[in-house]
């Protein structure tokens, strides 16, 4: 999961962490929390890819946003709601 800000795009961690991630063809959840633009936050190796599991988390979307991520990481892992409980 990685947590799209305005300090996304700058930031050496998240653009090592992603690296790490597409070495091992890991699956990425963005979670958007600020910003109007998604594509200004994107890192830069990840604007250009075509599909992005996007959960928009902003503002009145943030209850929403933690039930779809929630509803993700089930998929992800196999785990079932009342075990994450």
């Amino acid at each position: 999961m990685l947590v799209l800000s305005s300090h996304t795009r700058t930031s050496h961690i998240i653009r090592e962490h992603l690296r790490i991630a597409t070495v091992y063809q890991r699956r990425l959840i963005y979670v958007w929390v600020a910003g109007e633009d998604l594509a200004e936050l994107l890192p830069e190796a990840v604007s250009e890819s075509a599909a992005l599991d996007v959960i928009d988390a902003r503002e009145t979307r943030y209850k929403l946003a933690l039930d779809e991520l929630v509803i993700c990481l089930q998929k992800e892992t196999g785990v079932s709601s009342s075990t994450l409980l």
